[in-house]
């Protein structure tokens, strides 16, 4: 078996879901279903015809992604694969990966020596993603968390300094949208041809397939209709751009401006790096492959004229810098973290963000000490403190919800524990019913479910807008119905409910499906509660 070993790219399928939504619903709606940081509006490439783009344009780009699916449907017949489903997953998925790292200045510290701190918040997967290695060799001494496929360590330490990564959103991808006819594509006012490479996939059992891969001057085709072609042009394909093989120079620097200068060959995937040293000193510096766009945003898929196009790429000190910070910490959550006075409207890095939950947590919980300790870095990491939950109750008035609300929120600490009662009502209730409703009244949408995910803080903002009557009255009615959803799944007592008994990881082994009944019942693995949620820095 042979599989595929790619880093976390972007940010096509957003170009995609963004194009859709502009045919459908226009401009408006769709600044509204993600908040772009820093403060920017989008406009329609000149040329593009925003309703070409179609989920089908998405499919084989996903498949591409997508974890290898043993089950018979897939193998057999692939009629009843859910590729929206795993489009959908892939899109949703790729900015709000989860990852939380930060570095804590020697004054803020109870051992008054630096503390770092990473937590990755990848999926478990048979290989793991990462593997803990101790690498030891003349002029060589390091420990921590590389990748199977790759030499090196990049998260962990050697004898003088530590480093870790999150995803720092560098748009390092654009669809570009060519006319096309047969095996050519136009480019300008040149019709030129496709080059075309024949690759060979053997079966078992059955005749070989020969299949044609096509590529423009961008990039691979991903898609052909009757009359276009859709390329990716991507900082991936660059060469050298191997994921986190960046590592291999800067697990051996010894200082800072050492780790700065490895830093100028680390190209994909794009990562907020947090440093520390044995002498105290703590910095952030983000890295990765930054495309040059001029005339444009990279936000929607671009004709491919010749009108659109790359500049080469920034050099790294284009890129915001941090070290030893006056606060005594520098901290990253794959929120957008370019420094007020960035100058982004002529460096156009990206402006697709984690929501900020989760560094809004971690910022205040690291500014409120001056002592901190592993431990408390151990505790922050597994942290279940949801600010979103803080901002939407701190907007009513408990004593007005309907009861079996008032009764749970009233004493609550807005903590998602696995055992909360509270938690596993407020979760289903701002998910399933409040977060929807509030969508839909400020979009005008009779179900805005149907364009994705949209992000909680327009929601939450929205709420936070509305007179106090307009407020008690969608909390009401909608806690209603979350209520009898959750005495459906939980039963009527609810003193006893849980969020871990809803919330909870569901492991599957791959080759499950094809197991017989003794080697499932061996490959079976139990069912895991747990509390937090993507907004909480336990993700």
């Amino acid at each position: 078996m042979r599989i595929r070993s790619n880093g976390l790219w972007r940010n096509v399928l957003s170009e995609i879901r963004r194009a859709e939504t502009v045919c459908k619903y226009g401009l408006e709606v769709d600044a509204m279903r993600r908040r772009l940081q820093p403060d920017w509006t989008t406009q329609v490439p000149e040329g593009l015809d925003p309703c070409l783009i179609t989920q089908d344009v998405a499919k084989l780009y996903a498949l591409a992604q997508a974890p290898v699916d043993f089950s018979r449907a897939s193998q057999v017949d692939n009629s009843e694969v859910d590729y929206d489903k795993t489009i959908a997953m892939l899109r949703d998925n790729i900015i709000d990966a989860g990852s939380n790292n930060w570095a804590i200045a020697p004054q803020n510290t109870l051992s008054k020596r630096p503390i770092l701190a990473n937590d990755p918040h990848r999926g478990h997967a048979v290989p793991s993603l990462r593997y803990i290695a101790h690498l030891v060799a003349p002029g060589l001494n390091v420990i921590g968390a590389g990748e199977p496929a790759l030499p090196g360590i990049s998260i962990g330490h050697n004898e003088n300094i530590a480093f870790g990564l999150t995803i720092f959103s560098i748009d390092q991808e654009d669809l570009v949208v060519y006319e096309s006819r047969k095996q050519t594509y136009r480019y300008k006012n040149r019709w030129l041809p496709m080059q075309t490479v024949s690759e060979i996939i053997k079966i078992r059992d059955k005749p070989s397939e020969v299949i044609e891969l096509q590529f423009t001057r961008d990039g691979p085709v991903i898609h052909k209709s009757n009359k276009h072609a859709f390329a990716v042009r991507a900082a991936w394909l660059e060469p050298g751009m191997a994921p986190y093989f960046g590592s291999i120079e800067y697990m051996r620097a010894n200082n800072w401006n050492q780790f700065l200068a490895a830093l100028n060959r680390w190209g994909a995937p794009s990562e907020n790096q947090v440093y520390a040293d044995v002498n105290g000193n703590i910095g952030y510096k983000p890295a990765g492959l930054t495309p040059i766009r001029k005339n444009y945003d990279g936000l929607m898929p671009i004709p491919g004229n010749g009108k659109f196009e790359w500049h080469g790429f920034y050099d790294m000190d284009a890129l915001p810098v941090q070290y030893n910070p006056a606060k005594g910490f520098v901290a990253t959550a794959n929120a957008m973290s370019l420094p007020s006075d960035y100058d982004y409207k002529t460096k156009k890095i990206g402006f697709e963000w984690a929501e900020p939950w989760r560094i809004n947590r971690i910022d205040e919980v690291l500014s409120n000490s001056e002592q901190h300790t592993l431990q408390s870095s151990i505790d922050l990491q597994r942290d279940y403190v949801s600010v979103p939950a803080r901002r939407i109750l701190s907007a009513l008035d408990l004593k007005k919800l309907p009861q079996v609300a008032s009764e749970l929120f009233s004493d609550w600490d807005y903590s998602l524990a696995v055992d909360s009662a509270p938690a596993a009502l407020f979760e289903i209730w701002m998910n399933h019913y409040l977060v929807p409703l509030l969508i839909d009244d400020k979009t005008g949408l009779t179900d805005s479910r149907v364009l994705g995910r949209f992000d909680k803080l327009v929601a939450i903002e929205h709420f936070e807008s509305l007179d106090v009557m307009r407020r008690e009255k969608i909390s009401a009615s909608t806690l209603r119905s979350a209520i009898i959803e959750v005495s459906e799944l939980l039963g009527a007592n609810y003193l006893e409910w849980e969020w871990g008994q809803v919330h909870q990881m569901k492991f599957r082994h791959p080759l499950q499906h094809i197991a017989n009944a003794d080697e499932q019942e061996i490959l079976k693995i139990n069912t895991v509660a747990r509390g937090g949620s993507a907004d909480t820095p336990n993700a």
